[in-house]
């Protein structure tokens, strides 16, 4: 079989149709015995933890949470620490909140959803004139600022260069994986950092339009929807990548 690293978003990627998620924990059984997966999503570790028990999802190696500000093994729940240390370098979220509150139209999301290296907002049909000068307002403040803007309401500030896109890149320098050794799965705009990271991509058929008509050799965009289009995109990369392989 072949090696690889699956990286998959979760809400409306491998979450959202019950039968498609059967269908996919049946596929992995079979054919990820030789690989590693990891689940990467906007929502915290513990959040993570929940759905894979709920939904009885195929046990991670590790998780990716809060859009890339944290990166932790499962299911000890342990912190890769050389990720951690990164994020404390050039990172004030007290400074960016502050001189963000000019912006009535930012409303911060629950508490369960920030943490000391995210801050996140609800902004919603933002134009792209708002987005520039809500990062120029948070940078002048701070510095330089990752900003992710996905389904048309999420806003989220991050430490510099911090996104799925780096998080995916660091773990799979951390378990030295190669490039085409990497498959990740998404559907919206929180995904795209990493679906542009020159891994092997699946975009769902479900997914928004702007991620979906991605024009990219190493992006593969499913017919089928949810889990089903994980499946499907799996199975294209890896008869792609391994010749003999009998998927």
């Amino acid at each position: 079989m072949t090696e690889f690293l699956l990286i998959s978003d979760l809400d409306d990627t491998l979450l959202g149709d019950p039968a498609a998620l059967r269908r996919f924990s049946a596929w992995w059984k079979k054919h990820g015995t030789c690989a590693r997966l990891v689940y990467a999503s906007g929502r915290f570790y513990e959040s993570i933890a929940q759905s894979i028990t709920e939904h009885d999802l195929p046990a991670a190696h590790a998780v990716i949470g809060g859009v890339g500000s944290e990166i932790r093994l499962y299911p000890s729940g342990e912190w890769i620490d050389a990720w951690r240390e990164d994020l404390s370098r050039q990172w004030d979220l007290q400074a960016i909140r502050r001189a963000l509150q000019r912006f009535s139209r930012l409303e911060l999301q629950p508490r369960q959803y920030q943490s000391p290296y995210k801050l996140s907002y609800y902004l919603r049909d933002a134009a792209c004139e708002e987005l520039e000068s809500v990062r120029c307002t948070a940078e002048h403040s701070h510095g330089p600022v990752e900003m992710v803007y996905s389904s048309q309401r999420d806003l989220d500030l991050l430490p510099p260069g911090v996104n799925k896109g780096s998080a995916a890149a660091f773990i799979s320098w951390y378990w030295q994986y190669r490039k085409r050794q990497v498959i990740v799965c998404g559907d919206s705009g929180n995904d795209l950092a990493m679906l542009q990271r020159r891994f092997r991509g699946v975009v769902v058929a479900n997914g928004a339009e702007d991620v979906k008509h991605l024009r990219d050799p190493d992006i593969y965009v499913a017919s089928r929807s949810y889990a089903d289009g994980v499946i499907e995109g799996l199975d294209y990369w890896l008869r792609r990548e391994s010749p003999g392989n009998k998927l």
